[in-house]
């Protein structure tokens, strides 16, 4: 059967059994048409010809153009195209688990020293509501190790000073105990705020925008990543200093003082213990 014709019925497919998006159509058909282009400079037709082989000198040639991570986006769908064949189309000169995806090289988890991190949280000037925020965060992130976008969706409701604990939103909900001397930063920067809008973090410049309880006045995750590298500016220190970096750190401190990996798993939020096991390489 014409390559091209078995590719429209795999899109079908998708579209009409599995209900994919018409984002997630386009990106197929992109991707199966960069391996039909390959196919026909390898001057192959038909499907029935192709080999491991094939599939190899296939890999070869988004090696050359591609990122890996790219390269796995273009393997992902031949494989899946494969499958479909396997199953739909009785179609078997290859197995779909033959197509073996691109490995990455595992990143190294970087840390922030005591000393550093000493400056950062010393940087911000706690004069004005501005710098308790930012001392604030900081202190928050460094001590709970909280991602960017879990610290900027955090509300006045999140902090349950009564049971010691921070209610955390994200993919899955958790609470998260409130760290020894926390409590006293948080009430002081709440403290110093002239508003009662439900955003723990806000915005200090701009135009005030007081509607469904100054939602708009949320600190966005860019303007904290923005902070952190002013303050590093400031503090003359060349290497990035990111929230990130902040949360490993919190991590690996942990595991350096032999918390358990279940406990450090949790803290974190994370749903695979693979993602916790990281920090103990670092």
């Amino acid at each position: 059967m014409e390559s091209q014709k078995l590719i429209t019925e795999y899109l079908d497919y998708l579209e009409n059994e599995r209900g994919v998006s018409r984002y997630t159509l386009k990106d197929y058909d992109y991707y199966l048409r960069r391996f039909l282009n390959f196919l026909a400079e390898e001057k192959l037709i038909n499907l029935n010809k192709i080999s491991h082989e094939t599939i190899e000198r296939y890999k070869q040639s988004l090696t050359g153009e591609f990122k890996n991570s790219t390269q796995n986006y273009f393997l992902i769908a031949l494989r899946n195209f494969v499958l479909f064949l396997n199953i739909h189309k009785s179609f078997s000169p290859i197995n779909y688990m033959d197509i073996t995806l691109v490995k990455h090289p595992k990143a190294k988890v970087s840390t922030l020293s005591k000393e550093t991190l000493e400056k950062l949280l010393a940087a911000p000037d706690q004069s004005n509501p501005s710098g308790l925020r930012d001392k604030t965060i900081i202190e928050l992130i460094s001590r709970t190790g909280l991602k960017i976008s879990e610290t900027t969706s955090l509300n006045r409701s999140s902090l349950d000073y009564a049971r010691g604990v921070i209610e955390v939103k994200s993919k899955k909900s958790r609470f998260i105990d409130i760290p020894e001397g926390l409590v006293d930063i948080l009430s002081a920067y709440l403290k110093s705020r002239k508003d009662s809008f439900e955003p723990l973090f806000i915005r200090m410049k701009g135009e005030v925008e007081a509607e469904n309880h100054g939602e708009k006045m949320r600190l966005s995750d860019r303007s904290v990543e923005r902070m952190f590298k002013k303050y590093a500016q400031v503090l003359g220190i060349k290497d990035d200093i990111t929230p990130k970096l902040l949360r490993h750190s919190f991590a690996k401190d942990l595991l350096d003082q032999g918390e358990q990996l279940v406990t450090v798993q949790k803290a974190l939020g994370h749903i695979n213990k693979a993602s916790t096991k990281v920090y103990q390489r670092a």
